[in-house]
C-alpha cells in the first residue's frame, strides 16, 4: 500500500500501487518505478551491437570452462 504526503511525487510517497509502480524516496527525492519482478526475462529490446557483444562474452565464460585447472592459472597470471 503506497503511504502517501501531499500529492504523490510533490511531498513524498513510499510503498508499491497496484503491483505495478514502486514509489521510493531517495537521497536526491522521490522516485517512481515499475516493479521488478526477479527471475523474469526483460521485455527491454538489445540493440545489435548489445546482442553481439552479449554473445561474446556468453561464449568467451564457455571457452574459460573448458579449460583446464592449470590453463586457467596460465591466464591469470599472463593477466596479472
Amino acid at each position: 500500500m503506497v503511504k502517501v504526503v501531499g500529492p504523490a511525487l510533490s511531498l513524498g510517497a513510499h510503498g508499491t500501487l497496484g503491483k505495478a509502480l514502486t514509489f521510493q524516496k531517495r537521497l536526491k527525492g522521490n522516485t517512481v518505478y515499475l516493479k521488478s519482478h526477479p527471475g523474469r526475462i526483460s521485455s527491454f529490446n538489445l540493440s545489435y551491437n548489445q546482442y553481439q557483444n552479449k554473445v561474446y562474452v556468453s561464449e568467451g565464460v564457455r571457452y574459460w570452462h573448458l579449460l583446464s585447472g592449470s590453463e586457467q592459472g596460465d591466464w591469470d597470471e599472463f593477466v596479472e
